[in-house]
């Protein structure tokens, strides 16, 4: 089963739009897909730095 997706609107700089597009595009994924993809190792790596060792 996907997981459950939502909607939403940000503001970006335009650099960093142009930066990420290329990304995206490198990784041959969407521009919505590669910011999820993003923020998802993002958040996972965060979790884990803040974790008890």
């Amino acid at each position: 089963m996907q997981a459950q997706k939502r909607q939403i609107s940000i503001t970006l700089d335009a650099s960093v739009l142009n930066k990420v597009r290329i990304l995206a595009s490198e990784e041959n994924r969407s521009l919505s897909g590669y910011i999820n993809y993003v923020l998802k190792m993002h958040t996972e790596k965060a979790r884990r730095d803040v974790e008890p060792k």
